[in-house]
């Protein structure tokens, strides 16, 4: 028996973006006092009910202000039954110390399987500069 291999509809479950110029993400996964760090935009499954904070690090010098705009996408039959697959969007200013900016986007996992947060770095005149996606499976 010979398969067909579909890659456009495999792609959309994909960490997509993970080759960023100048952000770096860390995951930062809390569930009953006990936290795990994530380094990689697809490291690993994680478990439904857990708190998330995504901590945003942006290289760039000091001078003119920077924005995170951060979209959450939900996938999959639960997110689907609960009407959860509108996009969730956040904004934050960025914060410069240690010499980058910085920034937090807090979430949890509601629903089973891939999500993805795309990451957005704009300037000043809400230009685009730089952008990723951390894609992460709740299981």
């Amino acid at each position: 028996m010979q398969y067909v291999f579909d890659n456009e509809a495999y792609f959309k479950f994909l960490p997509y973006g993970i080759e960023s110029r100048n952000t770096s993400v860390v995951l930062t996964a809390t569930a009953n006092n006990v936290e795990k760090k994530f380094y990689c935009p697809c490291s690993e499954s994680l478990d439904k009910g857990m708190s998330l904070n995504f901590h945003v690090i942006f290289s760039a010098p000091a001078g003119q202000p920077y924005t995170v705009k951060a979209v959450k996408r939900n996938t999959g039959p639960e997110a689907e039954k609960n009407s959860a697959l509108k996009e969730g969007k956040k904004d934050r200013m960025m914060s410069y110390y240690s010499g980058q900016w910085h920034a937090d986007i807090s979430e949890s996992t509601s629903y089973h399987g891939l999500h993805h947060m795309e990451i957005k770095i704009y300037d000043s005149h809400d230009r685009e500069v730089d952008s990723t996606i951390f894609s992460i499976f709740i299981s």
